[in-house]
């Protein structure tokens, strides 16, 4: 839905981003005697959208490029990134060849997610745009000073992270003017500004903004919401729940009703959830690889999704199959 109606097709959303957007005054469901959860895991989803694919290219006559000149390509966006990955490896053992992926925001090794190295720069372009950075005079170009960030971050932020508890003042003192927060309190972190408290709240996102009782959005650091009171004691682990999707899930819900069932003319019983919290709490992280492996696994034997050795497994057998990264997108 948010790339659908919030990227470039087949329509987009105007919003106040970053403010609230006002109210108004993907839908899927298994068919008995299949469930839901049948197809809440990584391999049975990409099985599932396999499935999908050939018996659309079946049903309207597009298995031959050079015929029909149908091209095929696959457009993936965060967690859609490690699924265009393992569909990309399914559909080319099915004979479905593709011309070309495009991955936005990619995510194929979860066992680098929360890596604070990754996280550093956008947490201090997070500081700059607030206002909170201990850098003086103020950058006046935020791209030139997420890159000096970016450079900082890989051996001098790297290094102290490693030799924690053991502290280099300099280094420390350089972290709080990137990130607009004291020494006492990175080090209280361990320097990790990815880190999260106890309830999966992150420490970065609630800190910053604290004295005027407000929280970051994780998916957009520009974006605020009420951190005191009860506001602060929902699950910060239901999607919905972040200042970003809080700001915006409104329109994007009203807006996907409106185009499915005014222009499209497609009418449903079921009521449409746009961040599915039972599909993320019992969702499948399990993989073989091509090479008959569970690669995602981390040092405490917790299982981590990893799919870029299914990309690397087609791009070697499909030599002309090309890939995008779209390099404005950065992940953490």
């Amino acid at each position: 839905m948010f790339v659908l109606l919030g990227s470039f097709a087949p329509r987009r959303i105007k919003t106040a981003m970053p403010s609230f957007t006002p109210p108004a005054p993907y839908y899927s469901a298994a068919i008995a005697p299949n469930k839901n959860r049948d197809f809440w895991g990584v391999d049975e989803d990409a099985g599932s959208i396999a499935q999908f694919i050939k018996r659309y290219l079946t049903k309207n006559n597009r298995w031959k490029n050079n015929r029909w000149n149908s091209p095929k390509f696959l457009f993936g966006e965060s967690y859609g990134t490690a699924r265009s990955c393992v569909l990309a490896y399914k559909l080319h053992e099915d004979g479905v060849d593709l011309n070309g992926i495009t991955l936005q925001s990619s995510t194929l090794d979860y066992r680098q997610a929360g890596n604070p190295v990754g996280a550093l720069p956008t947490a201090a372009a997070d500081a700059w745009y607030h206002k909170k950075l201990g850098v003086h005079p103020t950058p006046t170009n935020l791209l030139n000073f997420v890159e000096e960030v970016a450079e900082f971050s890989r051996p001098d932020y790297l290094n102290a992270l490693r030799k924690f508890p053991q502290t280099d003042d300099d280094v420390v003192e350089k972290l709080s003017e990137y990130t607009g927060i004291d020494k006492a309190t990175l080090i209280a972190w361990s320097l990790d500004i990815a880190a999260y408290d106890s309830r999966g709240n992150s420490l970065f996102l609630t800190t910053l903004l604290k004295s005027k009782g407000k929280a970051l959005g994780e998916y957009d650091g520009r974006v605020t919401g009420i951190s005191s009171g009860i506001a602060g004691k929902i699950d910060p682990n239901s999607g919905g729940n972040d200042p970003t999707m809080t700001a915006v899930s409104g329109v994007y819900t009203s807006m996907w009703n409106s185009y499915l069932n005014e222009q499209l003319k497609f009418t449903s019983t079921s009521s449409f959830t746009d961040l599915n919290d039972q599909a993320f709490k019992n969702w499948d992280f399990k993989h073989t690889d091509p090479t008959g492996k569970q690669v995602g696994i981390d040092s405490k034997g917790n299982v981590m999704l990893y799919t870029a050795g299914d990309l690397a497994a087609v791009m070697a057998l499909n030599v002309d199959r090309k890939c995008w990264r779209p390099t404005a997108c950065m992940t953490s």
